[in-house]
This record gives C-alpha cells, sequence and structure tokens, in this order.
C-alpha cells in the first residue's frame, strides 16, 4: 500500500498539470468534511492529534523519497548540483506540506471552537506525549488529559 502511495504522489508531483493539486483538494477536503461540526471530546482530540502528528511524518518521508529521486534524476543529466532546479524540486514539498498544516490548523480550530474545548489542552497533549516518550511507552496515566 506504501508504495501505491509512493507511486501515486510521485505521478501528481511529476505531472506538468494540475494532478498534484486535484489530489491536494479532494485529500483536504475529505479530511475536513469527515471531522468538522462533529461532537469530540478531550481524548479524540488526542488521538486525532496524533494522527495528524503520524500523517504529517508519513507525507513527509514520502515526499523526500521523491525528492531524492527527482534529484537523482536531474543529477543524471548534464546538470551540477548548483545549477539544479531547487525551486522546481521544493515546490511540491512545500505545497504538500503547507496544505497539510492549514487544513490541520482550521480543522482543529473548528473542534476545539464548536465543542468549547480551550486550546491550552494542546499543553497537555504535548507533555502527555513527551512523557510517553520519556517513560518508553509504559503505562501514561490517563488523567493528565481529563484534567
Amino acid at each position: 500500500m506504501l508504495f501505491f502511495q509512493v507511486v501515486t504522489l510521485n505521478v501528481a508531483v511529476n505531472s506538468y498539470s494540475n494532478a498534484l493539486l486535484s489530489l491536494l483538494m479532494s485529500n483536504q477536503f475529505v479530511e475536513i468534511k469527515a471531522t468538522v461540526f462533529k461532537k469530540f471530546e478531550k481524548e479524540n482530540l488526542f488521538q486525532m492529534s496524533c494522527a495528524d502528528i503520524v500523517e504529517r511524518f508519513h507525507l513527509s518521508l514520502l515526499l523526500v523519497l521523491i525528492i531524492f529521486r527527482n534529484l537523482i534524476e536531474h543529477t543524471n543529466s548534464l546538470t551540477t548540483p548548483l545549477n539544479l532546479p531547487w525551486m522546481n524540486l521544493c515546490m511540491p514539498f512545500i505545497m504538500v506540506l503547507g496544505s497539510e498544516l492549514l487544513v490541520d490548523w482550521c480543522k482543529h480550530a473548528f473542534i476545539t471552537k464548536f465543542n468549547h474545548i480551550r486550546p491550552s489542552i494542546y499543553g497537555r497533549f504535548t507533555d502527555v506525549l513527551c512523557l510517553d516518550f520519556v517513560k518508553e511507552g509504559r503505562e501514561v496515566p490517563s488523567n493528565i488529559i481529563r484534567e
């Protein structure tokens, strides 16, 4: 499945049409539609935040693979690394991660507003994730989120 995701994203990035923009718009619209205006508790918001972090990391790895592949493709021609079109190589990376950050920001803004959740809860989420990292995956007390 990951291979198909890399291939699809690679084709969208390297196409001369607006395939990347179409792919981004459809994926982001589905993500917003699935979450906005629904009832969320703090625990559900924590799970969604963790899923967003994993999704951004996953997209970053896929895009780095695509950038390396395109870099290898361009360096096989007779250009030097200084003459490479760096903006053309990095623009898809910026577009995909920028749109992902913008959509996640809007999604979380709507969820916190309509569910009357204070934004300070994200500080607690950060504390839980840091505590989980320090304790190396041992059991984290669930009352940290509920406080």
